[in-house]
């Protein structure tokens, strides 16, 4: 119960993080056409990845 428990909380200040970063990159790619789009892409397909390393 422990592990699952500190698992999810990381997972969850991991997406976060990653969140963040990506917003602040967002700002300097706003002119790029698709940008928001690839980046919540990008931002799913690298967060499913690094949790398919947890389990």
């Amino acid at each position: 119960l422990a592990t699952s428990f500190l698992t999810s909380h990381f997972l969850f200040r991991w997406r976060r993080s990653m969140v963040d970063w990506y917003h602040q990159a967002y700002d300097r790619a706003r002119t790029i056409e698709g940008a928001s789009q690839r980046v919540q892409e990008d931002t799913v397909r690298f967060s499913r990845i690094m949790e398919s390393l947890g389990t």
